[in-house]
């Protein structure tokens, strides 16, 4: 099992947590964030897979502060699509696989990658979705400017998310207005958070404790 880590910021602020628990057949994802007079935001999602991630089986979300729990197998979100689906049915993800669709695309040369992608929280709803490389700019991590390319996913024609790269590395990520940094250590991501985020990030990063 591996677990990388990410620090999240709302309006600038340290407010939360992104994690994803990588195993053999199965990767975790958690965000769990609180901004300022805000709820306690906790959201997981398990996608399990065969040969491959892409190749999913099954996924659950779970959003833990309206109390919803969506679950399926591939063998039923297919059916659920009746005769809408396309020959390229390998390329339709559930949304929290797209970072290891991104992953795949950076060790490519491609300008763009199309794909196509459902919000686990309203399966039946499937969207277009593309990856386009843009240009160099110099961004801030910490306190240094980093020359990064921007990578931007588009649903539907229009930008939702933006990942600044140096190669295949993920140094920034633009989540609608939220933002995120990969940081070397759990307790990097943890210092400054609440006592109940901390506790909720640290049982998911260590879940044999």
């Amino acid at each position: 099992m591996s677990v990388a880590v990410e620090s999240f910021y709302v309006g600038g602020v340290k407010s939360g947590a992104l994690l994803r628990r990588t195993n053999a057949d199965h990767i975790t994802t958690l965000l769990a964030f609180q901004s300022p007079d805000g709820p306690l935001v906790q959201l997981e999602q398990t996608t399990w897979s065969a040969a491959s991630p892409l190749d999913w089986t099954k996924f659950r979300f779970t959003d833990y502060l309206a109390g919803v729990e969506t679950e399926s197998t591939r063998e039923m979100w297919v059916a659920s699509q009746g005769n809408t689906l396309t020959a390229e049915l390998d390329a339709v993800i559930p949304s929290y696989l797209a970072h290891v669709l991104l992953a795949t695309f950076l060790q490519t040369s491609a300008e763009s990658r199309d794909f196509g992608q459902f919000a686990e929280g309203t399966p039946d709803t499937l969207v277009s979705a593309r990856f386009v490389r843009g240009a160099t700019e110099e961004i801030l991590v910490g306190s240094n400017s980093i020359a990064a390319q921007k990578v931007s996913l588009l649903l539907e024609g229009h930008v939702t998310n933006t990942f600044w790269v140096d190669g295949q590395s993920i140094l920034k990520s633009d989540w609608n207005g939220a933002e995120s940094y990969p940081v070397p250590t759990l307790d990097d991501a943890l210092g400054g958070l609440s006592t109940h985020i901390v506790e909720i990030v640290t049982a998911f990063a260590h879940p044999s404790r």
